[in-house]
């Protein structure tokens, strides 16, 4: 029975309530200490009468959040004279080894392979992705990934949020990569992309190890701190012909890397946020003078905030920065700041900015005008993907960027300049965590389109 409905008659008049058993249902293979640990009240644990409602509304997103549950009730079980309480946590666990065929746009986005390459399927990739969420039953993750096409990639990471199941507050996470690429990007004119291919022989190569530990000191609060080494080579002809700069003169660059990260994540639900705050810092040297071939020093921050006023209404906004402390020239592969992964201005799609500094904000007003649930039944045959949440927004938005290239060609106007961007747009969101956006925006030319883009995390 679920006493929601009932409850604020009989919290009338009280102080507190004391948490007096958690009982979890649905568990198969996960860890009952891997849904505690996301709970934001333990057992014994003291409830204003305010706060009780919302921590169990918390308790769910936050179970919801870590991908290891398909649906999430957390509810109060029984209420006693006494002023203690029972909660009982539902959950339907996730599926949680995928096999999944990789195919994917080597390009920075859907409209750069579409209409600048004319929909070159070489501008690829193709493999095969396994991801085994869970694998211990305590949260943990294991993907191998076998990539060919534009860039050759091979890849592979483990990560467990906790290694000791007493205190469940260190994790540690190890990832390796190598890839090869005959099309490489070598240069940047007029803010676009210069490409060149070879198709007998590799032009440029990365091979990178990274070690980390995380420590999470609250629910909300987590530090980590990692090593890394790359080695990065490319072939006599770019460093000869194509771009002296893409390596500093050099035709393989190897260095040493420690970065130390602050995370605050207080989202109500991470895929598409309605509430909450998150804030990333890191601090990253690159080069801890081993090998002397690169020396630089960065501080980043990358903070979201968001607001929901109604059912309907809500906002988001979001400020970038970096700076190089250092102010050493960098090599051409590393000076990518604006118009590559999430960070890009919208209305700029087929621009990229180069540099050593940026400051990016992103700001959108969100208006949801479908909210329901689609039941396939017997068409899908996993339980975890039977239901299936569907809400659709209608978003405008005003984005602001700008860029440092101390470096840059003349030819890319675009560096140090303020760029605004806006537009109006389109955004689904289904099965919890998978968005897909359609945008119409305009930028500081007068340039106007219409711009795909999503997110469809496994």
């Amino acid at each position: 029975m679920c006493f929601c409905v009932i409850l604020p008659n009989l919290l009338c008049g009280q102080d507190g309530f004391e948490v007096r058993y958690i009982k979890v249902e649905g568990l198969n293979k996960c860890k009952p200490q891997v849904v505690f640990r996301e709970l934001p009240f333990r057992e014994a644990s003291v409830l204003q009468q305010d706060a009780l409602m919302a921590a169990l509304e918390e308790g769910k997103n936050r179970l919801m959040n870590t991908g290891l549950f398909s649906t999430v009730n957390v509810v109060l079980d029984q209420i006693d004279t006494d002023n203690q309480v029972d909660i009982r946590v539902e959950v339907v666990e996730a599926w949680y080894p995928y096999l999944i065929p990789v195919f994917e746009l080597a390009d920075r986005n859907f409209n750069v392979w579409f209409v600048e390459y004319d929909r070159d399927f070489r501008r690829t990739n193709y493999g095969l992705h396994f991801y085994h969420f869970n694998i211990s039953g305590r949260g943990d993750r294991f993907e191998l990934l076998g990539q060919q096409g534009f860039t050759h990639k091979y890849e592979t990471e483990y990560y467990a949020p906790f290694l000791s199941s007493k205190r469940k507050k260190t994790g540690l996470f190890v990832n390796l990569l190598y890839t090869n690429n005959r099309d490489l990007n070598f240069s940047t004119a007029n803010n676009q992309q210069v490409f060149y291919r070879d198709p007998d022989q590799f032009l440029f190569s990365r091979r990178r190890f990274i070690l980390g530990l995380e420590h999470r000191n609250s629910i909300y609060l987590t530090q980590g701190l990692s090593l890394g080494g790359y080695k990065y080579i490319i072939d006599e002809y770019v460093e000869s012909d194509l771009n002296s700069d893409f390596l500093l003169g050099q035709q393989q660059q190897r260095f040493f890397s420690l970065e130390y990260t602050v995370l605050w994540d207080k989202r109500d639900e991470r895929p598409y946020p309605m509430d909450g705050i998150y804030s990333r810092s890191v601090l990253r040297k690159e080069g801890l003078g081993l090998f002397k071939e690169s020396n630089n020093l960065f501080l980043s921050t990358d903070f979201r905030y968001y607001k929901q006023f109604t059912e309907r209404f809500s906002i988001s906004s979001r400020t970038y920065f970096k700076v190089g402390l250092l102010r050493n020239q960098l090599n051409f592969f590393q000076k990518r700041i604006l118009g590559y992964d999430d960070q890009y201005i919208r209305g700029y799609e087929y621009y990229v900015v180069d540099g050593l500094d940026a400051v990016l904000v992103k700001n959108d007003f969100r208006f949801k005008v479908f909210d329901r649930t689609i039941n396939w039944g017997r068409l899908v045959w996993l339980d975890s993907y039977k239901k299936m949440a569907t809400q659709v927004f209608l978003a405008p938005f005003v984005d602001l960027g700008i860029a440092n290239d101390p470096w840059a060609p003349q030819s890319n106007d675009f560096n140090g300049r303020l760029l605004p961007g806006y537009g109006l747009g389109l955004n689904f969101r289904f099965y919890y965590d998978k968005v897909f956006r359609v945008e119409w925006s305009r930028n500081v030319l007068g340039e106007a389109g219409i711009y795909l883009h999503w997110d469809l995390r496994v």
